[in-house]
């Protein structure tokens, strides 16, 4: 620690590491501001287009946030015609704002994430009732073929509990 905080005063950097990793951060500062600068009517069609996947991920706080995920994905999906179409009309004010004004195009991304929502909140339970069908599915053939043998072999039928029979 003592070394570390030596080599810090004299040059201003720490033995064995970084200090801070300011200039990526500013170089990643600079690329956004660039971007937000030259493309702001793009940046500002997505950002309308896309606030419910938005919001989505601010308060989607489960691990690996799969709801924010699949209302983005819509989101994208549903941006890009309105963005190709933005590109065509010029990228400028006027052509956002004249697709902004547009309350089905905005209505119709807000609708088609609120899908991309409920996809992801229905698609566990679709999974889980599909697999309990299969499961009870496979436990009717398992009896029969069960009952089949008892009454091939001559042996008296098995208990029915519901549960594994006993190892004896």
């Amino acid at each position: 620690m003592a070394g570390k905080q030596a080599g810090m005063a004299a040059g201003g950097k720490a033995v064995g590491g970084k200090v801070g990793g300011g200039s990526r951060l500013w170089v990643q500062g600079l690329v956004c501001g660039t971007v937000i600068a030259v493309a702001a009517p793009s940046v500002l069609l997505v950002a309308v287009l896309g606030l419910p996947g938005l919001l989505a991920l601010l308060f989607d706080r489960e691990p690996g946030r799969p709801i924010a995920r699949n209302v983005l994905l819509f989101g994208a999906a549903v941006a890009m015609p309105s963005l190709a179409a933005l590109w065509h009309a010029g990228r400028d004010w006027a052509a956002c704002l004249d697709l902004l004004s547009d309350v089905g195009r905005v209505a119709t991304a807000w609708a088609l994430q609120a899908g991309g929502w409920l996809v992801g909140e229905l698609a566990p339970l679709a999974v889980r009732a599909g697999m309990e069908a299969t499961a009870a599915a496979q436990a009717a053939r398992l009896r029969a073929r069960r009952a089949r043998y008892e009454e091939e072999w001559g042996l008296p039928p098995a208990p029915e509990t519901g549960e594994p029979a006993a190892k004896g």
